[in-house]
């Protein structure tokens, strides 16, 4: 099971983000600003990061910078933003940044981006194929006639 950890001030927002990424079997840590971001990322070591850009006391670059000055092996990294200017925020994209998603976001959204940067989950796979042959034979059962 992968691990993801949201980084975001807007109490609904994280709520939010948590709740679709646990309904999808993800184990999801949450920090309410920067500092704690940082010291659950050091302590946690989760697979891919969720971070807000625009936060008081330590923003969603200092959260990168941090993080990438103190560790050699560090997850994917995305950054969430409500900057209207997609064509901005590509070239103002930290490098080494694994991409973004603007807010609002749709659980769609949400899982396609977190989904490409992780790698395949066989585990994730299995359940999902399960559901889909339990789907599937529940909708081509046909109940015994009786007469």
């Amino acid at each position: 099971m992968y691990k993801i950890l949201v980084i975001e001030d807007e109490c609904q927002m994280r709520k939010n983000i948590c709740t679709i990424l646990q309904m999808e079997e993800f184990e999801v840590i949450s920090a309410k600003d920067g500092r704690e971001g940082v010291e659950k990322a050091l302590s946690e070591k989760p697979d891919l990061i969720l971070c807000d850009l625009m936060m008081p006391e330590l923003d969603g670059e200092g959260v990168f910078e941090a993080l990438n000055n103190s560790s050699d092996d560090n997850a994917p990294f995305i950054f969430l933003t409500a900057r209207g200017n997609t064509a901005f925020f590509r070239r103002e994209l930290p490098g080494g940044a694994d991409g973004y998603l603007m807010k609002p976001i749709t659980a769609d959204e949400l899982l396609k981006v977190v989904t490409s940067k992780l790698p395949p989950d066989s585990n994730r796979r299995d359940a999902e194929t399960q559901r889909q042959m339990t789907a599937e034979a529940a909708t081509s059962y046909e109940s015994p006639k009786t007469e």
